[in-house]
Formats: structure tokens, C-alpha cells, sequence
């Protein structure tokens, strides 16, 4: 069973910080002898990721253990995050005091993503993108001026 604690650590200086992070690392290799881009260690995560699959079909496994599971295969961790777990958005229906499994209305359209879920969702994604693409050109225009790539004004 896993801990799902953290701990916060802190150091009297960058070079006390990377000294620590450098052990940890040589611990963490010594714990892991297979490094992940090997072949034996891509072996060992397939054959983790199909007992996970496997206890999970199986009911041995939660629905939020299988993905934390996955996560961590992948990578991902609590603690940092960049490389945060992914957990799917996948129901629709957040009123009901009790879930039909069966009535498709209980889950998102998983074919459109997150932000185009419903018409008003979709109005505002594109505005953001709109502005922001704006935003990035207006910059681009700025900086080629600045370095004098720009067209005389």
C-alpha cells in the first residue's frame, strides 16, 4: 500500500538542495536498476500496467487506483505540477442523487474535448484562443521590430 503523504523540505542553500537531490537520485536508481528507457524496464512496466489492467477488470482494482496506477507508470506524480496525475472527466450529470449507469445522458460527448462541450464553452474557448493568438502576433511583431526585422513606420 502506498502513502499518499508529503513532505516539504527545505535547505540552507541551492548547493545544499542539489547535493540532496543528487542522492536521492542515486538512491532512487540504486531501489530502480532498470532505468526506464531500457528494454527489460519497458518489459516490467508492460507487465505492471497488465496486472493493474488485469486487477482492475477483475473488481480487485478501484476505478481510481487503475488511474493512479497508470499515472505513476507514466510518470506522473503529486508532486509536481508539470507532471501532474490526469484523471478523465468523463460524467455529465452532477444532479442526480443516484447515477443509471445506462442512460448515456449520465456522461459527457467524450468525441468533443472539455472545451466544447456545450455551445457557451465552445463561444469562449475560441474567444481565449482568438485573443491570444492576437496577443502572440502583436509580441512576434514586437520583438522583430526591436531587433530592427520590422518595417519602418
Amino acid at each position: 500500500h502506498r502513502s499518499t503523504s508529503s513532505v516539504l523540505l527545505t535547505f540552507e542553500s541551492h548547493e545544499a538542495r542539489e547535493s540532496f537531490a543528487h542522492l536521492l537520485h542515486a538512491r532512487w536508481r540504486a531501489c530502480a536498476p532498470v532505468a526506464a528507457g531500457d528494454a527489460e524496464g519497458a518489459a516490467a512496466e508492460a507487465r505492471q500496467l497488465r496486472e493493474a489492467l488485469a486487477a482492475w477488470r477483475s473488481g480487485a482494482l478501484s476505478n481510481l487506483d487503475y488511474l493512479l496506477a497508470v499515472n505513476q507508470l507514466a510518470g506522473r506524480s503529486y508532486h509536481d505540477l508539470n507532471q501532474y496525475p490526469v484523471m478523465p472527466w468523463v460524467l455529465a450529470d452532477y444532479e442526480s442523487a443516484h447515477l443509471d449507469l445506462q442512460d448515456a445522458r449520465t456522461f459527457r460527448d467524450l468525441s468533443k474535448p472539455v472545451g466544447a462541450l456545450t455551445p457557451a464553452r465552445l463561444a469562449e474557448f475560441r474567444e481565449r484562443y482568438l485573443e491570444s493568438k492576437a496577443a502572440a502576433e502583436e509580441e512576434a511583431r514586437e520583438d522583430a521590430g526591436a531587433r530592427g526585422g520590422g518595417a519602418a513606420g
